[in-house]
């Protein structure tokens, strides 16, 4: 895998893209944001595009996630707006929480659509937070706060340990 490269657009926007997402049962659907706060979505594997952003803020799309058990359930973080949710496969959208933060990353537990992480850390400004919601973003706790101290780049979710949670950030990984 990864040997042959065939070049593709991810959307009509202006090429440049800021998130990517496969479908983990499906993965012929793919979700892409870009930095003008739009969202494509294709069902062919990238050879159509299609937006997909009705309800999002037009902020810059940072980090997209489709949860493993619902693949109709899609999160979306954006730079300065926070976290928005999709029920319905990205058709639609709804505010989800943390809004003015820059949100970096999330991930979805593989069996539980409501249990989000999310990352936190603006490159302009110092200091981070992992939090966490068990509620679909209705609410969301602090995890990890780092102070001062790191932006938090990224979070992963292990698919076979759903307990087992990584978070990274400039120099360091850090794992529940």
């Amino acid at each position: 895998a990864g040997n042959t490269w065939t070049f593709g657009t991810a959307g009509g926007d202006t090429g440049l893209v800021s998130a990517l997402a496969v479908d983990p049962v499906t993965p012929s659907t793919l979700y892409s944001g870009t930095p003008s706060g739009r969202l494509y979505k294709s069902i062919d594997g990238g050879a159509h595009w299609a937006r997909s952003d009705t309800g999002l803020p037009g902020y810059q799309i940072n980090t997209i996630a489709v949860a493993p058990s619902n693949t109709l359930t899609v999160y979306a973080g954006t730079a300065l707006s926070g976290v928005y949710r999709s029920s319905d496969g990205g058709a639609s959208w709804s505010y989800a929480g943390l809004a003015s933060y820059y949100i970096n990353g999330l991930a979805v537990d593989p069996t539980n659509s409501s249990l989000v992480y999310c990352a936190i850390g603006n490159p302009y400004t110092i200091g981070g937070a992992i939090y966490m919601s068990s509620n679909a973003g209705a609410w969301w706790t602090s995890i990890i706060d780092s102070g001062n101290a790191d932006m938090f780049t990224s979070v992963v979710v292990d698919p076979t340990r759903p307990q087992d949670v990584y978070v990274g950030d400039w120099a360091l990984a850090y794992t529940q």
